[in-house]
């Protein structure tokens, strides 16, 4: 494979309690299934020669929308999975003479 591309679909739901959003990502697992085995017949694309995936993911993340989500042409993926740096700020000389 050459490409590494991130396909992405976005819904903005609202639900009326938690215990409907839950039984809705229960749903959304089915269509990761689905996705990971390819299993539309009529796919012009199919797994193999064609594309490959590398991992699948669906997840109602416990926390409120702000708004619409805009374009998905406009997304920025941010972060890192590697260990975080904690950053400190060298102590200004006010701060030393106060000791």
């Amino acid at each position: 494979m050459s490409m590494k591309l991130r396909a992405v679909i976005v819904a903005d739901v609202e639900f009326k309690d938690l215990a409907t959003a839950a039984e809705f990502e229960e749903i959304l697992q089915t269509y990761v299934e689905k996705i990971k085995s390819h299993a539309d017949p009529d796919a012009r694309v199919a797994l193999g020669d064609d594309m490959q995936i590398d991992q699948v993911q669906a997840a109602i993340p416990m926390q409120e929308r702000r708004g619409e989500t805009g374009s998905l042409h406009e997304i920025v993926f941010r972060g890192t999975r590697g260990k975080y740096k904690t950053r400190t700020f060298p102590k200004r000389k006010k701060d030393l003479n106060a000791d």
